[in-house]
């Protein structure tokens, strides 16, 4: 199936997001197994749940239009599906940190704590410099998912930087509150803002905290 040149871009575009996007998701799980950071580890899962939804949507840029007797509809209502699975995916992610957290918390005084807090904000301002790049080509993270589930018709596709009329700060705030939840627990610790005796609980409660 042959794409045309306003697809390739558009697709050339979702693959740029996706390598940065899955790279720092990478470097962030290993800096959480490194420094037994769970809000640094609950950040990786809501990465996770990006890279899949772009994934799909790559999927759904090469397939979008190759219909079929078995495929009536084509490709495209693989994005719903996509995003439902994802969900449903990012949820256990967050069930299972929400469990290790409250482990943490109840049994601190024999668990590895989190540790190395500088490292985690160099990699927090390296992850929003990956979602700046994602907001001036796709909009941002919550606002091409929200754009996709949306299924706009071709011909009323948006512009380049169209998305700068729509994006919400409801988009903006879900896509960086993990950020700041992650750069505030390492602030908290790396300047031993808490008392020693309670400095161990601020990354587990806070945690929870961003995942609910």
């Amino acid at each position: 199936m042959s794409i045309d040149t306003e697809d390739a871009i558009s697709l050339s575009r979702l693959l740029a997001v996706l390598g940065l996007t899955l790279g720092v998701s990478i470097a962030e799980l290993v800096l959480a197994q490194v420094t037994h950071s769970i809000t640094l580890l609950v950040l990786v899962h809501q990465n996770i749940y990006n890279v899949l939804t772009l994934v799909v949507s790559c999927v759904t840029k090469v397939k979008g239009e190759d219909r079929s007797l078995k495929n009536t509809f084509g490709w495209k209502r693989i994005e719903v599906v996509g995003s439902i699975a994802s969900l449903v995916f990012l949820f256990s992610l967050c069930f299972a940190t929400m469990i290790e957290a409250l482990q943490t918390v109840f049994h601190n005084s024999h668990l590895d704590t989190m540790h190395h807090p500088e490292w985690i904000m160099v990699l927090v301002g390296i992850h929003i410099a990956v979602w700046l790049v994602s907001f001036f080509i796709i909009g941002g993270y919550s606002y091409h998912q929200t754009r996709a589930v949306r299924q706009p018709e071709p011909n009323n596709a948006p512009s380049s930087f169209s998305f700068l009329k729509k994006t919400c700060s409801a988009n903006v705030t879900r896509d960086l509150c993990g950020c700041f939840f992650t750069f505030l627990t390492s602030t908290l610790v790396y300047f031993q803002v808490v008392a020693k005796d309670y400095s161990a609980y601020i990354d587990p409660v806070i945690s929870m905290v961003y995942i609910v």
